[in-house]
């Protein structure tokens, strides 16, 4: 059975169409509308209407031993970045865009499941790499090389090389309740006692000036936009009927006003 926007139809009906999609037309629509208007409920319609889809990549990477609802929600996770970055106007399908995006996010979950600590993907791939070189001049030498032959052998910085065996001892963590000695016969040191507090205040300050520099930069109906929007909490139709705009107005200028700041907070 095939969910469209009238109900529930036999899949003969709809042969051209995979199991898990749901009417193209309707998303087609969906997906137009939510480009302009970034519309966070729309968001939640599309990405309940492709449900399907998710739970059937899924279960391709169900025999892994992986909980299958765990590879569900990573799944989403793609399906939603799918729906963020699909633009309709180059005429692909919306099942072949996001079909990668999310059996991408959940290879990916596999890549970072293995490691207690997480590292750039770049520092996972140079490890692996220097393992196998390793194994194959110790197997070829008969005795182990030093990492400047590791890196002759892979034409690598030697930097790289030593970054990515330090990478070894991200598999394991070690919990912040460990001891590691006793204070004069006292109580025991756990390594939580040897670690400094952020000062998350500070940084609140910072990028509040930060923000605050940034909008001085735009005009200023874009700068009541975004205040109304992210101060006030007010909805794009609401700031439209302030300034005596249309909603889809609102939305194009909200995003150049985005847009702008951020190349004031990167300069």
């Amino acid at each position: 059975m095939v969910a469209t926007e009238s109900g529930v139809r036999p899949l003969s009906q709809r042969s051209n169409q995979s199991r898990w999609s749901p009417d193209e037309e309707v998303v087609v629509r969906q997906l137009e509308e939510f480009a302009t208007t970034r519309d966070p409920e729309l968001k939640r319609e599309i990405a309940s209407a492709y449900r399907g889809l998710v739970v059937y990549l899924a279960r391709g990477f169900a025999q892994r031993g992986e909980p299958l609802e765990d590879l569900i929600q990573q799944g989403f996770v793609g399906l939603l970045k799918a729906i963020d970055r699909f633009d309709p106007e180059r005429g692909v399908k919306f099942t072949t865009y996001a079909t990668p995006t999310v059996t991408g996010e959940i290879r990916r979950y596999f890549r970072d499941k293995g490691w207690d600590v997480q590292v750039p993907r770049r520092l996972k791939e140079m490890h692996l790499k220097v393992r196998r070189a390793r194994e194959d001049l110790t197997a070829a030498r008969g005795e182990s090389p030093t990492l400047g032959q590791i890196a002759e052998h892979l034409r690598e910085d030697l930097g790289q090389v030593e970054d990515a065996v330090q990478v070894q001892h991200a598999y394991n963590s070690y919990s912040l309740e460990e001891r590691i000695g006793n204070d004069d016969g006292g109580s025991p040191t756990t390594l939580g006692d040897l670690l400094g507090d952020d000062d998350i205040g500070y940084e609140r300050v910072v990028n509040h000036e930060d923000i605050v520099r940034a909008l001085e930069t735009l005009p200023e109906r874009e700068r009541r936009i975004i205040e109304w929007r992210f101060y006030g909490g007010l909805t794009q139709r609401e700031v439209g009927e302030r300034l005596g705009i249309s909603q889809m107005h609102v939305s194009r200028l909200e995003r150049r006003a985005l847009e702008a700041m951020k190349s004031a907070l990167v300069a």
